[in-house]
């Protein structure tokens, strides 16, 4: 901003803080959106033969792990992720990955290799990702029982920082088991 006049300052400054604050709105307009809502227009298919189609209606939370064969951070959280919802399965949460995979052969293989049973679906077309407003994976979302929004976290610190605070649901008393 040294090449900048004082007034044209003041005006990348101006422009810096609108965008800021529009990003901050977007973010905070993830909450309190009816997920289920936003689930009918994506088009999500079940991985496994066996998995049946997601339901939010119940007394559960859901945890959703927004992921790819091919991203090397999702397959770096993985594990951390699937050591959670072993740990936290019992406050009443159900745990869901969605796979962006291109080719549901490339996931099925990955699960299968991973032997992950949790329950798996793909977006192949990122819609539902979108529709979240979800900019990157690995991202997570975590639905109440009536399936409305009430955090996301996206990319690596905010993935930390989701699992952090499932964890201390555990830990802190606050987990209603089943």
């Amino acid at each position: 901003m040294d090449c900048l006049g004082r007034g044209e300052q003041m005006k990348v400054l101006i422009v810096l803080l609108a965008l800021i604050f529009s990003l901050e709105a977007r973010t905070q307009s993830l909450t309190n959106v009816s997920f289920t809502s936003l689930m009918k227009e994506a088009d999500l298919r079940p991985i496994h033969q066996a998995t049946s189609p997601l339901n939010f209606a119940g007394s559960k939370r859901s945890v959703l792990f927004f992921w790819a064969s091919w991203c090397p951070n999702c397959k770096g959280f993985m594990n951390d992720f699937l050591l959670t919802a072993a740990k936290v399965s019992g406050c009443k949460f159900q745990f869901v990955m969605i796979s962006e995979d291109d080719v549901q052969s490339e996931a099925l293989g990955f699960l299968k290799e991973w032997k992950i049973a949790v329950p798996n679906y793909l977006d192949t077309k990122g819609k539902l990702r979108t529709k979240l407003q979800l900019k990157k994976i690995p991202a997570m979302v975590i639905v109440d029982s009536e399936g409305v929004i009430q955090q996301s976290f996206v990319g690596n610190r905010a993935f930390e920082k989701g699992l952090s605070s499932l964890h201390q649901v555990s830990r802190g008393g606050h987990c209603e088991k089943k």
